[in-house]
């Protein structure tokens, strides 16, 4: 089973992905506690801007999460 997991922009406070760039976001919004998990990036109309991977970062705080952005959709 596929399961195709997705976070607005907004939620990883950012308008501008960057690829390579780790953003964080809080998991009680998005509670995927899987690794190397693709993850596609929204906009806030629902299109999709970018996609990332779910890391292990050591973050202290359990709460938060990371995503390395993989690909940026160019605007047109």
């Amino acid at each position: 089973m596929d399961i195709n997991w997705s976070i607005s922009a907004d939620r990883i406070n950012t308008k501008n992905l960057e690829v390579g760039k780790v953003y964080e976001f809080n998991r009680t919004e998005c509670p995927v506690f899987a690794y190397d998990v693709p993850i596609t990036i929204t906009d806030e109309m629902g299109l999709i801007i970018g996609e990332g991977i779910i890391i292990n970062e050591d973050n202290t705080n359990q709460s938060l999460g990371s995503i390395k952005i993989i690909s940026v959709k160019k605007s047109k």
